[in-house]
Formats: structure tokens, sequence, C-alpha cells
């Protein structure tokens, strides 16, 4: 849902800024947008590079594993004993059913839906086991369960913080020199990769 309100959004934003001259940045290299939730709820804002004007289709970057990729992961799980991979995956279906509510299912934000006891004691459990687990969370990203980079967010942040700042910031550069938008979950992806190298 957030990726692709995400998406929407930049779309919708890149048109605009090429064809009208009354948008205005804070600063040189980001402007700041809003945008509503689905049900026309109260709206987020967010934060995307100024985009110069010029022609061309405002596509969108999609970051994908590679089999190799996919092959580690796989491996890597391989090696979690059982136990733990059931226990995680029990805790991790308890908090995916909390997606629904419709408490938590009217936000945009995807943080919201880390707003939950079933979310607060599957990462409780993650956290007992952190590097052992994150095999299984990347295999949830890779799986475009979006939500699940809340789990990894709250594993690696802050220590590895400034790898998702690097890949943030060089692609959001890259936008300015004519490359395609990242899509939000595509961000992860690539994180997730720099993450997987050293494991």
């Amino acid at each position: 849902m957030k990726s692709k309100l995400f998406m929407l959004f930049t779309a919708v934003f890149y048109m605009f800024s090429c064809n009208s001259d009354r948008v205005s940045a804070p600063d040189e290299d980001q402007v700041t947008g809003t945008y509503s939730s689905s049900d026309g709820s109260a709206s987020d804002t967010i934060s995307v590079p100024n985009i110069p004007d010029q022609p061309g289709n405002p596509e969108i970057y999609e970051s994908r594993f590679t089999q190799l990729e996919l092959d580690k992961i796989a491996s890597l799980i391989n090696l979690i004993p059982d136990i733990v991979k059931t226990d995680f995956e029990k805790k991790y279906i308890e908090w995916k059913n909390t997606w629904s509510r419709p408490e938590i299912a009217i936000h945009s934000d995807s943080r919201k839906y880390a707003e939950s006891d079933e979310y607060e004691n599957l990462l409780k459990y993650s956290q007992k086991y952190r590097n052992i687990i994150l095999p299984l969370v990347f295999e949830k990203i890779a799986h475009d369960e979006f939500f699940a980079v809340n789990l990894l967010e709250d594993l690696t942040f802050p220590e590895y913080k400034y790898i998702y700042d690097d890949i943030e910031s060089n692609l959001y550069r890259n936008v300015n020199v004519g490359n395609p938008l990242p899509s939000s979950l595509s961000i992860w992806i690539d994180y997730s990769k720099e993450l997987l190298i050293n494991m």
C-alpha cells in the first residue's frame, strides 16, 4: 500500500513539477509535498527530490533480488533451527493479521502497522536472534511484503542506518540527472542486499 501510494504521488508530482512555474522548493535538493490516505483522511508529509524541468516519463526504479541473492537467503534460512523458524513464522502471521484492522489499515504511514502488541512480540523475539533472523526478514521483503521493512529497520537501525542513508541519497541524487525515481520498497531491497553481502 505504502509503495503504491508513493509511486502514485511521485508520478503525479513529477508531471506537475514539469508543467508549472509555481512549484518552489525549500532548498536545492528536495521539495516537500503532501498526499492523503486512500479514504481521504489526514494527509502525511514526505520529501522527494527537486526534479529538474525536462521531458520524459516519470519512470519508477524497482529493485529486485537476483537469483544468486535469493539462493544465498535460502541457504542462510536452512541454517536456522526449525524451532526458531516456526516460532518466527507464527509470530509474524499473528502480526500480519493485524494489518487489516480498520484502525490500522486506514493509515498510509507504514510505521503505524508496527504499533501493536503482536508486532512488539515479534520484535522482541527477533531481537533475541537478530542476525540469524534477518534472512527470514529478507525473504518477506523479497515477496513484496512492504510492512516487513518495519522489522528490518528496528533490527538494524541505528547501527546500519548510515548504509540506508547512503543508498537513499545516491538514488535520489541520480534522479536529478535523469534516472527513474526509486520506489520505497526498492530502497529497502537495496539496503537488504548490502547487509546480505556480509552474511
